[in-house]
């Protein structure tokens, strides 16, 4: 709309658009390629199959302390069966030391 100043008032003049190109392809900005991408793989991510096993062990957990007394508890997690693997992994920060290298340190997941 195109806005003029008479008299102090203002007034809206209804003009027509510039681009009167309709758009295509439900709105998109360029056109689909069927050949464009591919799957290579399904399955969980490395994120999702921790995601599914930390689950799997709260709910171990959970049934650990509403069915079982304290003592018997301890005794479960004694069992090898029970024990955590733990991951180490070394991590580069993006600070450096004073020599320039990034500083580094070693983590447990």
């Amino acid at each position: 709309m195109g806005i003029q100043e008479m008299k102090g008032k203002v007034t809206f003049e209804e003009v027509e658009d510039e681009d009167t190109t309709p758009l295509t392809n439900n709105g998109q900005y360029f056109e689909t390629q069927p050949d464009a991408s591919w799957v290579l793989h399904e399955g969980e991510t490395p994120f999702e199959e921790l995601r599914r096993e930390q689950h799997e062990e709260w709910g171990l957990a959970q049934w650990l302390v509403k069915n079982l007394g304290q003592a018997q508890t301890d005794q479960f997690l004694k069992l090898p069966i029970a024990s955590m693997e733990l991951y180490k992994m070394t991590m580069c920060g993006n600070h450096e030391n004073e020599n320039g290298e990034s500083l580094q340190e070693e983590v447990e997941l």
